[in-house]
């Protein structure tokens, strides 16, 4: 289930669970209480943008109602009809489908909601469980980008995927 990640003020943060491939992504903050502070920052920003062009949401699972992850869609501009989504999970939640069913609802949530034209999704190119969710939505692989990303001393390739707004009502 997905819901605004601020909700209350002293609620625990739905924090980023990066893989061994896509730590890069997240600053490395010197204690827990600097990571939430920058998590909060982070969270905040988006949702007081005006316009906003950031929707990062928590992944709650439904039965415990507990925090498990986020994902969110970035406009390229405000008014853009053009975005990328992306999704983080507890790696202890891994497999259980909560990721599917987290990038399933961001990317409708971008069609549906937002009016997007195009939506765009990038992941490590080693990463086969992410490829196989973005393929499974529907979102065709548009490109492979050689070693552009350079983090824990090696360069790693990532996959660019793809879905247009009639293709994704086509299937669903």
């Amino acid at each position: 289930m997905l819901r605004r990640a601020l909700r209350q003020s002293g609620e625990e943060l739905p924090r980023p669970h990066p893989d061994e491939h896509d730590e890069r992504r997240h600053t490395a903050p010197d204690n827990e209480a600097s990571e939430r502070r920058h998590l909060r920052a982070a969270y905040q920003h988006g949702e007081e943008q005006v316009p906003r062009t950031k929707f990062q949401l928590a992944i709650e699972a439904r039965a415990e109602r507990r925090l498990i992850g986020n994902c969110g869609v970035r406009l390229a501009a405000p008014g853009s009809r053009v975005a990328d989504v992306g999704y983080e999970l507890a790696p202890d939640e891994w497999g259980h489908g909560y990721a599917t069913e987290a990038a399933r609802a961001i990317v409708a949530f971008g069609f549906d909601t937002l009016g997007l034209h195009r939506v765009a999704a990038t992941c490590v190119a080693d990463n086969a469980a992410a490829a196989h969710i973005l393929e499974e939505l529907g979102l065709r692989r548009v490109g492979h980008l050689r070693e552009v990303a350079h983090y824990k001393g090696r360069w790693w390739d990532e996959l660019v995927y793809g879905i247009l707004e009639d293709e994704w009502r086509t299937r669903r």
